[in-house]
């Protein structure tokens, strides 16, 4: 598994990066988005640190991770410890919390904090890796698409990230990385 950016780490940076001063929205609990929260144990251990299972960023009791960056270094965590689902879990939740991006809604002068491209890249790469490992190639490969059209351009770390293995037989994910490729050189419009 490797993210969207180099070193095994959550994603950082991309587009609206400076964006540290827009205002929050308060995430919605897990009855309002429909999504089962993010929760930590109470079981940390004695040196206060706490174990792979439990979300960053402080949270304890029903609380989850506060931010994309939040939710992709839990999502890692989770992955290392070979906890597929709660990672997938982790890095879904990281697309709708707010991170280092920043978005205006169309007529509105304020702006609200987002994930940014970068946030968004790196979870749904992890997300890919996450529906592999638990053999949900067709789900990965839809991930695949949304990755793509979103403007992943590592196309080597897809050919080569040996946990997008059992992905490269298929057809689809073939065809798909073709089309990124000329994409890339021809442009989005083919011209």
């Amino acid at each position: 598994m490797r993210p969207a950016h180099g070193r095994r780490r959550a994603g950082r940076g991309g587009a609206g990066a400076g964006a540290g001063a827009a205002p929050r929205r308060s995430r919605p609990g897990p009855a309002a988005s429909g999504r089962p929260a993010v929760t930590a144990p109470a079981d940390a251990d004695k040196k206060g640190k706490r174990p792979a299972s439990s979300p960053p960023g402080g949270a304890s009791g029903d609380e989850g991770p506060a931010t994309a960056g939040d939710a992709l270094a839990f999502g890692m965590e989770c992955y290392e410890a070979s906890s597929y689902e709660a990672a997938l879990e982790a890095f879904e939740l990281a697309l709708e919390l707010p991170g280092k991006g920043a978005m205006r809604l169309a007529g509105s002068p304020r702006t609200y904090a987002c994930a940014s491209e970068g946030e968004m890249n790196a979870a749904m790469y992890n997300m890919i890796c996450c529906l592999c490992r638990l053999g949900e190639e067709e789900r990965a490969l839809a991930v695949l698409d949304s990755l793509l059209k979103n403007g992943f351009g590592d196309l080597d770390a897809l050919r080569t990230d040996a946990d997008l293995a059992a992905l490269r037989s298929s057809p689809r994910f073939q065809v798909a990385l073709a089309v990124a490729g000329l994409k890339r050189v021809f442009g989005p419009d083919g011209s």
